[in-house]
């Protein structure tokens, strides 16, 4: 075993401890960290550390150094704040110093950093998962279609800053394996994904029927020709839930993909998405927590778990949330306001202030930025906070921060003026309807039927 400062490496067992304690990272981290620590202060070449992590297959260098910068955010935490150093276009190097130490590893128990329920189930399930397996359907893709998977999924996974770029990269990838491959059901399944994702971005409002139904049409394509593949139902199970309003339908499709491949991080996720929205946070926990078990360097997946957290008014585990998925993907914008929210909720009003203040820096919309803070203030400040929203032109329909600042009036307790600016909103679909049911800046409304359409997770 290695002594890294505070943290105990066992890079036998994959694991990292920190004062003790099992640190919720995944196998492929640790062996990166394994790797850096055998060749403490010298240069790990980018070539070197891809070969030995994935021996076995193509892979993009974004995994790289997505690893890099979860274990520098660990290290960093841990009190070594500048443990890796980048060598531009070269490699990477570990900067402190390193000790060889023999003995019985440490007690497995939870981080103190991460919240108390989560760390406990995190660290048991990082602790106990394998390595991800290659999928039969992925090893029966000709070498090409794997690197254009590969290149799919990439593009696919840029779609927060990339947007439409980004998802017709990932079309354009996912239709070439299908063309290369056409028995194969992962380019169905891809292409099935990158429909879902343009129905989000660049659709939106509009609706884009036709996308609906090439979504539809492959993800059925996907499970036909292999209906054991946990890959194809969990984009069929994501394609009803998102675009059929079939959540039945998709419950059963995320349950089949989980029992085919327990393994399969997507589909845990997914899942767990689903659940939080329709109010099931207790499994909808369960199932991000294995997720992030299983893929520690998703964004997403942690940025649902802070949105769960604080939908269920555990804001400190939000703010652990919100953080670690800040850590990946800084520019998150409705993380960032997670993040905020929760940090006033739980008793740190000018942190959460100081997080809304940020989001000017990402794109925020002033009136948005605005309204946030006013929300905070309206507890301690009230006529500061009335006199932010007095000041805050009137957003024009259908801008999507209208419930912000409806919801700010609401802190301020200004009942009539919310209910006007509800009133500006379109007829909202299922899911935003759910994500604004759920919001705990409605909890004092809840039982007032003026506000009825807006605290339904369902229509009715």
């Amino acid at each position: 075993m290695k002594r890294i400062g505070e943290f105990t490496l066992d890079a036998g067992r994959r694991v990292l401890y920190y004062r003790g304690a099992a640190v919720a990272l995944g196998p492929k981290p640790v062996q990166l960290l394994g790797l850096l620590a055998d060749n403490a202060g010298s240069l790990s070449a980018k070539e070197d550390l891809m070969d030995a992590l994935w021996p076995d297959g193509f892979v993009e260098e974004g995994n790289l150094t997505q690893y890099v910068y979860l274990l520098r955010g660990t290290l960093r935490d841990g009190g070594l704040p500048d443990a890796i150093e980048t060598v531009p276009r070269r490699g990477y190097r570990l900067t402190v110093p390193v000790d060889s130490v023999a003995g019985v590893p440490p007690k497995r128990r939870a981080i103190g950093s991460w919240p108390k329920t989560a760390a406990l189930s995190l660290g048991l399930l990082l602790l106990a998962a394998p390595a991800v397996r290659t999928t039969p359907a992925y090893a029966r893709l000709s070498l090409e279609s794997q690197r254009l998977y590969a290149l799919g999924r990439f593009h696919w996974n840029l779609r927060g800053d990339g947007g439409a770029a980004g998802l017709n990269e990932s079309v354009r990838d996912f239709s070439a394996v299908v063309v290369r491959d056409p028995h194969n059901p992962l380019g169905y399944a891809g292409l099935a994904d990158a429909y879902l994702g343009i129905y989000d971005y660049p659709c939106d409002e509009r609706g884009c029927p036709h996308i609906v139904a090439l979504a539809l049409a492959n993800a059925r394509r996907a499970v036909a020709l292999d209906p054991d593949s946990a890959v194809a139902h969990t984009s069929l199970a994501m394609v009803l839930h998102a675009l059929a309003a079939d959540d039945d339908g998709a419950t059963r499709e995320f349950r089949r993909a989980i029992e085919i491949d327990p393994q399969y991080a997507t589909a845990h996720a997914w899942y767990g998405t689903m659940l939080t929205l329709h109010g099931d946070f207790d499994e909808a926990r369960r199932q991000l927590t294995i997720a992030v078990a299983l893929d520690p360097v998703s964004p997403a997946t942690y940025a649902w778990l802070a949105r769960g957290a604080y939908y269920a008014h555990r804001y400190d585990d939000a703010v652990s949330y919100a953080r670690e998925a800040l850590t990946l993907e800084p520019r998150r914008f409705e993380t960032r306001v997670v993040l905020g929210l929760s940090l006033a909720a739980s008793g740190r009003p000018r942190e959460g202030i100081r997080a809304f203040e940020r989001l000017a820096s990402i794109g925020g919309d002033p009136a948005q930025v605005r309204a946030l803070i006013a929300t905070v203030l309206a507890h301690s400040e009230p006529g500061r906070a009335k006199n932010l929203l007095a000041a805050t032109p009137t957003p024009r329909r259908n801008a999507d921060y209208v419930p912000d600042v409806a919801m700010a009036w609401i802190s301020a307790g200004e009942n009539f003026r919310a209910l006007a600016y509800f009133d500006t909103m379109p007829v909202l679909d299922a899911m935003h309807r759910r994500l604004l049911a759920n919001d705990p800046r409605l909890d004092g409304v809840r039982a007032d039927p003026r506000f009825r359409a807006w605290t339904l997770g369902k229509d009715g």
